[in-house]
């Protein structure tokens, strides 16, 4: 976990991932139910990188389907988490952050920085992005309570979050919005 920690002068970097209107749209087919707590932690944490001059990266999802069609309005970013005009977006096709080359470039360019990431949902993108994150040897921290899973025949969204946070923290440190 040491090599996690930043160097002096270095500032942290927020991944904002998939904060998607599909999300948080009842009847869609990813709708998470409960969702609004994981939504203030994420609010609250990018409130906070802003204030402190942080670099941000959006990372939204688009595909050529039924879900996150950039024509449909699910696709768009939540409202109040759409990035300003300073901030970085990158778009991906498949479900790891690493899919886009762009985004590759920039985990291999701050490979020393504090690199936290929030966002939706857990156990699909946000794990397959810490994952090969853990394999390339970048060091991400998972914000747990800026996210949420979606549910299973095994529990709910937020039980379905507490067993895919015992697998992410096989590859990352997990923490909370506080501790950040």
């Amino acid at each position: 976990m040491a090599r996690y920690r930043s160097r002096p002068g270095q500032t942290p970097l927020l991944v904002v991932l998939d904060v998607q209107r599909e999300y948080v749209t009842p009847g869609r087919p990813l709708h998470l139910r409960g969702i609004e707590p994981a939504l203030q932690n994420c609010r609250r944490l990018l409130a906070h990188a802003r204030a402190q001059n942080w670099p941000v990266a959006h990372v939204r999802h688009l595909q050529d389907s039924h879900l996150f069609n950039a024509t449909m309005e699910w696709s768009r970013f939540v409202e109040g988490f759409e990035p300003r005009g300073h901030e970085m977006v990158f778009t991906k096709e498949n479900l790891s952050c690493y899919s886009a080359s762009e985004f590759v470039r920039l985990m291999e360019s701050a490979v020393h920085n504090q690199v936290y990431l929030m966002g939706f949902e857990a156990q699909a993108c946000c794990l397959s992005t810490l994952v090969d994150a853990f394999h390339r040897g970048h060091a991400l921290a998972f914000v747990g309570d800026a996210s949420l899973a979606r549910r299973t025949e095994l529990g709910d969204e937020r039980e379905s979050l507490r067993w895919v946070l015992e697998v992410i923290s096989i590859y990352a440190p997990v923490l909370t919005t506080d501790e950040v």
